[in-house]
């Protein structure tokens, strides 16, 4: 519990400045551009977006689909969230951990996880994350998706804590968990762009129940 508040509070840390994670760099809005793409080839009239910082892509996502539940794990986030996606009544924001994550009555056509995935490794043993995935696919309609998107290259700034978001075996176990739960990939890429000098490679990673 304790190393929960401490990833808790160095997110609220983080967002006590606006767009810490450079939203509008052309690197991410090319990202956005690919997500929104592949979304909008699936049937997305409800969707659940875990990790929605400031709702730079939540409020592209209200513009093609019927309702949205976004999440974040940072008060700070969700509030600018709030006000970055005002007007739009399709939208429900919510600040919750995800690993707390429960099955929901309502089920959804797709579940996106977009650069949370190190979340789980830093706060879940394997068989938790075993149960959670368990969860997210209750939540999901028959033939409903579940969109991973993971950083798995960054050439400047990773610590020794943070390389195991980018090792392979890491991102494996979990999908072959998935796997295991009779979940198929129907769409496994990798993407390279610039970020501030920096190199980056990112997956995107589409499961259909």
């Amino acid at each position: 519990m304790a190393k929960r508040n401490k990833i808790k509070q160095s997110m609220e840390n983080l967002y006590q400045i606006p767009d810490p994670w450079k939203s509008d760099s052309f690197y991410n809005q090319k990202k956005r551009k690919k997500q929104l793409n592949l979304i909008s080839k699936c049937k997305h009239d409800k969707i659940l977006e875990v990790g929605c910082g400031e709702g730079f892509l939540t409020k592209e996502l209200a513009k093609i689909c019927k309702t949205i539940d976004a999440i974040d794990i940072s008060q700070n986030a969700i509030l600018r969230a709030k006000k970055y996606c005002q007007g739009y009544k399709n939208i429900r924001f919510c600040c919750k951990n995800f690993i707390n994550f429960k099955p929901c009555k309502t089920k959804y056509d797709i579940i996106l996880l977009s650069e949370v995935f190190g979340y789980f490794l830093g706060e879940l043993s394997f068989l938790d994350v075993g149960f959670l995935l368990e969860r997210i696919i209750k939540s999901l309609k028959k033939k409903g998706v579940l969109i991973f998107v993971n950083t798995i290259l960054h050439k400047k700034g990773i610590s020794s804590e943070d390389k195991i978001v980018y090792y392979k075996w890491a991102r494996q176990a979990y999908y072959t968990i998935l796997k295991e739960m009779d979940m198929k990939i129907v769409y496994n890429k990798q993407f390279r762009g610039v970020k501030n000098n920096d190199l980056r490679k990112y997956e995107i990673i589409i499961f259909q129940k």
